[in-house]
């Protein structure tokens, strides 16, 4: 699989394989903090030291289009396209690695998500 940006400022996929975007609240200041992630409570609601589950928002500006997979969403790619799984329920724990690294184990129901390298928080 792999990605390059879009021209709406996101990115494409092309190829098979899965990815997980994940949304996590460390606190204020920006920076990411070591420790573990519950899930929130609620879609689009993210509080410290939590990970916004997956969710679909809807029609949430009323222009006819129906928004699906917001938050963090467990992606599947082939030749048809994406499909995304809404992600509400798991322990994600961070450890900082060497050289500025991040270690990043995500337990699941039915699945274990694990990453090392960089992480850039977004403000």
């Amino acid at each position: 699989m792999s990605a390059a940006p879009n021209a709406f400022g996101g990115v494409e996929y092309s190829g098979e394989g899965f990815y997980i975007t994940i949304d996590i609240y460390s606190g204020g200041g920006g920076a990411i903090a070591e420790g573990s992630y519950l899930p929130g409570t609620a879609g689009g609601v993210i509080e410290e030291n939590q990970w916004g589950i997956g969710w679909d928002p809807g029609d949430i500006w009323g222009i006819g289009i129906d928004f699906k997979n917001w938050g963090t969403v467990y992606w599947s790619v082939n030749s048809q396209g994406s499909t995304g799984t809404n992600l509400t329920s798991g322990l994600l724990t961070l450890a900082q690695g060497e050289g500025g690294a991040w270690k990043l184990n995500f337990a699941l129901e039915d699945k274990v998500v694990t990453y090392e390298g960089p992480i850039a928080p977004l403000n």
